[in-house]
């Protein structure tokens, strides 16, 4: 096989004699890129020398020998266009590296209906003969949407694995995101002497929205606080949302300090309100996001956010699909904590200043 320009492609040999292994061993990491069989070093060195010879796996070979299709699904019970969320985008770009290093290649199905398990029978329903599935938590899901998603793909006996949920049952593959107690946005701000906090939450049944809750409520009560439902507001993760959220809630007045997003999109619309209404932050009132967006160290102030490994956890959603698909292991539980990014959107609340 030739390359655009004429040139010869690089093979698995090059790869494995640039290298300094075996193809043997290329071949053993390229399936199941979690192997114990190759060591942490080696893959590394294999992952530079594809970029540097732009080495693409033969697909068509792979799967005649295999019986294969290397072609897996990413389902996304979300009736819009997810590329718009810069989280969902990030993951699907380690999705996409790693599976695409292994030879293997991404749909998207098509969504069609309103309810997430709705949604989801329509995209296996156009997705059928693929080797794996990647299953992606949304805003538009509930904790038990998705545990009929779940049962629906146990059900198709098809290898996947689940990513951006609450963790669903021993026997499911999963990378969970856990913000991590070293990087609590809450505890940061009390510890800052806030004792007023507002949480701008996603969907009311979102589980990503009532676990940030009960977290908030777990961490108040060990500083003698009882939060009250005016501190708890709703802005679909979108900016609009938020913005108009926040503009309702100072409609009552500024009577908090320090304002929690659960995602970087939504401190956008925050910001937007707090512009609005002359409040400057973090004068007035601190203000943290979550997930490190490329756009939140650009914001005037630039934000505090929690940084969470969104790529690397795409990554690892291919590598436990992969390996799944290789050995059809169930049960494999990836945990990934973030950690707290202090810039210039928060401050120490003085006790005479709450």
């Amino acid at each position: 096989m030739k390359t655009n320009d004429g040139r010869k492609s690089p093979s698995i040999n090059d790869v494995a004699q640039r290298v300094g292994v075996s193809s043997a061993a290329v071949s053993i990491y390229l399936r199941d890129g979690s192997t114990t069989r190759v060591g942490p070093e080696i893959k590394t060195r294999i992952d530079q020398v594809i970029q540097e010879l732009s080495y693409r796996p033969n697909a068509s070979a792979q799967a005649l020998s295999s019986g294969r299709t290397n072609t897996v699904a990413v389902l996304i019970p979300y009736n819009g266009p997810p590329f718009r969320s810069s989280f969902v985008a990030e993951i699907l770009s380690g999705v996409h590296t790693r599976l695409f290093a292994s030879g293997y290649s991404v749909l998207f199905p098509p969504a069609a209906g309103e309810r997430s398990p709705v949604v989801l029978r329509h995209q296996l329903q156009r997705s059928g003969g693929l080797d794996g599935y990647i299953l992606f938590g949304t805003r538009y899901c509930t904790h038990q949407d998705m545990i009929e998603n779940a049962a629906m793909l146990e059900q198709a006996g098809i290898p996947f694995v689940a990513v951006n949920t609450p963790d669903l049952g021993p026997q499911i593959n999963q990378v969970i995101l856990r913000e991590g107690r070293q990087a609590s946005a809450i505890r940061f701000l009390y510890e800052q002497g806030h004792r007023r906090i507002a949480v701008m939450s996603g969907r009311d049944q979102s589980p990503d929205s009532i676990e940030a809750i009960q977290c908030f409520n777990e961490i108040s009560a060990e500083y003698g606080i009882t939060p009250d439902e005016s501190q708890i507001l709703y802005g679909d993760y979108e900016v609009a949302v938020s913005r108009s959220a926040m503009l309702t809630r100072l409609s009552r007045g500024l009577d908090f300090t320090a304002v929690y997003c659960l995602s970087d999109t939504m401190a956008i619309g925050v910001y937007e309100a707090f512009r609005e209404k002359a409040i400057t932050v973090p004068d007035m009132v601190s203000v943290i996001g979550r997930n490190d967006s490329y756009f939140s160290r650009l914001m005037n102030p630039p934000l505090t956010t929690v940084h969470r490994p969104v790529f690397e956890a795409g990554s690892k959603v291919a590598e436990t699909l992969l390996q799944s698909i290789e050995t059809g292991r169930q049960g494999i539980k990836i945990i990934l904590e973030g950690t707290l990014l202090v810039r210039e959107s928060t401050r120490v609340q003085r006790v005479d200043q709450q």
